[in-house]
């Protein structure tokens, strides 16, 4: 990514992907289970690589959570996604570490608890907002 203008038209775009398929798994969801409408905020890297559910209302089950992040999880493609965004978000982050106090080295990893999709997406300013709601996400997380 080019940074002289502080956003990224692949990372939009795959952005863009990575919504309309997380639309599309909670808009089938909820067809299916009508009691989970308003219960699901969005989606971070699991700590084992994968995707998992972040709940709305912290009220969801265990069995519930597990079904959740199953079906996330089967949805082809939206990981890849993930992953290489979260390689762009260390990229900038690394890239720009004097906003963070020279601290830490960004790895998607390390970043990946911190990314919460379902606040991008949710942005009121839309779309031209989201690069500036994960690096808010990076920056409040980060520096203490």
């Amino acid at each position: 990514c080019d940074w002289s203008s502080d956003v990224c038209s692949s990372d939009l775009t795959r952005l863009e992907s990575m919504q309309d398929l997380f639309e599309e798994f909670k808009q089938s969801l909820y067809k299916e289970h009508p009691d989970l409408v308003g219960k699901l905020s969005g989606f971070k890297m699991s700590e084992s690589g994968g995707m998992k559910v972040v709940s709305a209302s912290d009220t969801l089950d265990t069995l519930t959570m597990n079904m959740l992040n199953e079906r996330l999880n089967a949805i082809p493609g939206l990981n890849r996604l993930m992953l290489e965004h979260l390689s762009v978000v260390a990229e900038w982050s690394n890239t720009h570490k004097s906003k963070f106090g020279e601290q830490g080295d960004f790895t998607p990893k390390n970043l990946a608890s911190i990314i919460d999709y379902g606040v991008i997406f949710a942005e009121p300013d839309g779309k031209e907002a989201w690069s500036s709601s994960w690096k808010a996400q990076v920056y409040n997380s980060w520096v203490k």
